[in-house]
């Protein structure tokens, strides 16, 4: 029997903290503007960086706001295919090109390392292997998920997606 698909959504009550917060940071990157023009020098000086400052934060946090406030589309999915994210340019991988996947709690991501069949690029994927733990990382963070959840459904579709790969294989072969 195979394993249900898993997909993971964004949390959607960081909102309640995300739009007030870009809304004073609007607030105050307005004033900052505001005070720019009505006082001396270094009334201006401060003010200029008050204002870009709230702004740069503002924007950052506003533009992940309405990114999460659009989109009601899952952000990764892990199914009898493979694992999906459709947050990053990684996009899909096969079960049958991983050749090890690990859920990494503490840092929230999962760690993916590619079959060397499979690497197009050897010298990159050992620069990624050495600096980032794996040749892809999928980014957990703001996301629903339950670890054990998670852990247990990674586990069952890598083994039924190498089992598949391999009767394939073998099927292929004769």
């Amino acid at each position: 029997m195979l394993p249900k698909p898993l997909q993971l959504q964004r949390r959607r009550w960081t909102l309640v903290f995300s739009v007030p917060f870009t809304a004073f940071m609007a607030l105050v990157g307005t004033y900052s503007v505001y005070l720019m023009f009505t006082g001396d020098s270094l009334v201006m000086v401060v003010a200029g960086c008050g204002a870009f400052v709230a702004l740069c934060i503002g924007g950052t946090v506003g533009k992940s706001v309405l990114e999460a406030w659009r989109n009601n589309d899952p952000a990764v999915i892990v199914d009898r295919y493979g694992l999906h994210d459709t947050r990053s340019a990684t996009g899909f991988i096969p079960w049958d090109q991983i050749e090890t996947v690990k859920l990494d709690v503490d840092e929230q991501r999962i760690l993916v390392n590619i079959a060397t069949a499979h690497r197009c690029r050897p010298l990159a994927s050992a620069t990624r292997r050495l600096l980032a733990g794996a040749d892809h990382t999928v980014a957990l963070g703001g996301l629903c998920y339950s670890p054990r959840e998670l852990a247990r459904a990674l586990a069952e579709h890598h083994r039924n997606g190498k089992a598949g790969s391999m009767r394939n294989a073998t099927a292929s072969d004769a």
